[in-house]
């Protein structure tokens, strides 16, 4: 019973650690096939409106396609804040709406086609 009481503060200090005590653990996404990131392509518009929506091709996973958004977004507007995401209600296909504050300070909606990528893990 002693043993028990010498272990008792080692307890007590354990249980009051808290979460941010702890480093958090990034999340990891499932594996990306070797060279699948070099694989996507843009076709389309350039992602005014549902009509003229970038396309997205050749994205092997939905991260991937992800950062494919990434990179579009990125070469045509260096610098642009990514303010949110949304699905887009377009009649061509699967579509993200990618809502974006321009290095300038203009509020834009980029659309992409993600139907190649949509749902693939």
């Amino acid at each position: 019973m002693k043993r028990l009481l010498y272990l008792l503060p080692l307890f007590a200090a354990l249980a009051c650690t808290t979460a941010s005590d702890q480093e958090a653990t990034p999340f990891v996404g499932p594996p990306t096939p070797p060279g699948a990131e070099d694989n996507f392509a843009f076709h389309g518009g350039e992602g005014t409106d549902c009509d003229n929506a970038v396309v997205i091709k050749g994205a092997a996973t939905t991260l991937i396609g992800l950062r494919a958004q990434n990179v579009w977004i990125d070469t045509h507007f260096p610098g642009a804040e990514r303010l949110r995401t949304q699905q887009g209600d377009c009649a061509s296909g699967i579509t993200d709406v990618v809502e974006i504050k321009t290095s300038e300070g203009e509020r834009k909606r980029v659309y992409f086609d993600i139907t190649d990528f949509y749902g693939k893990w």
